[in-house]
């Protein structure tokens, strides 16, 4: 048998815990999808009236989730760099409608794997 040293570590996703999701239809890619591109697109239904959305991913770490990232499109879908593979992320959206302000709840609420 050859030696060899493990450098890092990554966890499996099915080891992983699910965050809770809430209208995860309305969100692109789909609640557990597993995204490869270290920059991932992400997209949601368009909400009438919003000038623009906040988006917010959260890397999930046992039953915590840490923010990452906090982007202010005005369309309906963002790149979002700076996450890192062999981590589960969740994210939400929060659209901003004149007049009105930020909506009560957030359109939807999902979580993927970066692999």
């Amino acid at each position: 048998a050859d030696p060899f040293t493990v450098v890092q570590t990554v966890t499996s996703a099915s080891v992983l815990q699910a965050p809770v999701t809430r209208a995860a239809s309305r969100l692109h890619p789909g609640a557990g999808a597993t995204v490869t591109r270290a920059r991932p697109l992400l997209a949601w239904s368009r909400v009438r009236g919003a000038r623009l959305y906040n988006l917010q991913v959260f890397r999930v770490r046992g039953t915590s989730l840490t923010k990452v990232a906090s982007i202010f499109p005005r369309g309906n879908r963002a790149r979002v760099k700076g996450l890192a593979y062999g981590h589960r992320y969740a994210w939400r959206v929060w659209p901003y409608v004149a007049r009105t302000g930020y909506t009560r709840e957030p359109l939807g609420l999902s979580y993927f794997d970066l692999m």
